[in-house]
């Protein structure tokens, strides 16, 4: 048989257990994804505030924030905010209406040991909403450079897309969003808390084509015509990090 006869080669049992590892991940997430959703009906069903903003009522919500607009910096159960919470549930001409009368909730993000860091653009860009996500670039630019790193996001889970927006764009395969981002300022260098950048979030969540739109955007970026890209010390070393990382030589948290 393969390997040494007495069970399967290295680089398979590696994969089994890696296999086995981010399926628990799994598991483990949709889990706590449902504690926090009953968590969140329960208080929406006891507090006018989070019922208003649940249902996207804007005719509940409204006067409650004209009469207490402290209500704001309001959380709830693991740490959302009620702007977070309405960019979420998709009530997003809500959410801007909100932000049109009180600017500074778009730059809130949670709190908590969980989902710690996120803010509302890595929630559009997980949700696939380039126009939500752009409308909140342009009200709050500095939200490129908010880092998503509670345990929700931590390397081994699902949603280990790479702290910042532009890597999670990279992470849940969208080269438009990618763009976007870039456009609007994201630093295509950018990199998480353990130093991958967004050729190994590609890696990490097996995206071959999103890792070639990568490379490429680098290589404009770099002045560099794709042919010659191999060439340029600065895609060389990215590519030799990219080949590392597969190997899980390097970038171990």
């Amino acid at each position: 048989g393969d390997g040494d006869g007495v069970g399967p080669p290295p680089a398979v049992r590696t994969a089994r257990t890696r296999s086995l590892a981010s399926a628990q991940a799994t598991r483990n997430a949709t889990a706590e994804v449902a504690d926090a959703v009953a968590a969140q009906t329960e208080k929406a069903h006891q507090d006018p505030l989070w019922s208003a903003v649940m249902a996207g009522d804007e005719g509940k919500l409204l006067p409650l924030l004209r009469a207490n607009p402290a209500l704001l910096a309001e959380r709830g159960p693991v740490g959302e905010t009620p702007f977070l919470m309405l960019v979420l549930y998709g009530k997003v001409q809500l959410a801007k209406r909100v932000a049109g009368l009180y600017p500074e909730v778009v730059d809130g993000r949670y709190e908590g040991g969980e989902y710690h860091g996120e803010n509302a653009l890595h929630i559009a860009v997980v949700q696939k909403r380039i126009d939500v996500a752009r409308w909140l670039v342009c009200a709050e630019p500095e939200l490129l450079q908010h880092r998503a790193d509670g345990a929700f996001f931590a390397v081994g889970q699902p949603c280990n897309y790479g702290q910042v927006p532009l890597l999670f764009a990279a992470g849940t395969n969208q080269p438009e969003m990618f763009d976007m981002l870039v456009a609007e300022g994201a630093d295509p260098n950018a990199v998480d808390s353990f130093g991958n950048n967004a050729l190994h979030v590609c890696v990490e969540h097996d995206l071959p084509e999103m890792y070639v739109h990568v490379r490429q955007s680098w290589a404009r970026d770099a002045g560099v015509d794709l042919a010659k890209a191999a060439k340029s010390n600065r895609i060389a070393d990215r590519e030799d990090e990219y080949h590392a990382r597969r190997q899980g030589r390097v970038l171990s948290p």
